[in-house]
């Protein structure tokens, strides 16, 4: 049960940090737009 558990929160971080690297690139793209 602990291993499950510890695959569980492997597979959290590895979609939490899809989602930092969504939104950084999001934040990039941006950044190089023209600002007005």
């Amino acid at each position: 049960m602990v291993n499950n558990s510890l695959a569980e929160v492997r597979e959290d971080r590895a979609d939490l940090s899809k989602l930092v690297d969504e939104i950084s690139g999001l934040n990039r793209a941006t950044l190089h737009w023209p600002h007005r």
